[in-house]
């Protein structure tokens, strides 16, 4: 059940990338942006609530004002 709950609850970068149509280029070039990750051993992960503050962020940035 919690592995479950993991699955739900994080992307792996092959997840994220195929779910937003970009390259893994993109994807680092995000990473340097601010996009928060998380490292499991040798595993990275993005927590899809890290994901939304990310992209809410961008928005911000983009038009310079916050909704």
């Amino acid at each position: 059940m919690q592995a479950d709950n993991l699955a739900m609850d994080y992307l792996t970068i092959d997840e994220f990338i195929k779910l937003f149509h970009i390259s893994r280029r993109t994807f680092y070039n995000w990473k340097k942006r601010g996009l928060k990750i998380v490292k499991v051993g040798n595993r990275v992960y993005i927590r899809k609530q890290e994901l939304e503050a990310f992209m809410d962020e961008q928005v911000v940035s983009a038009y310079g004002m916050e909704w």
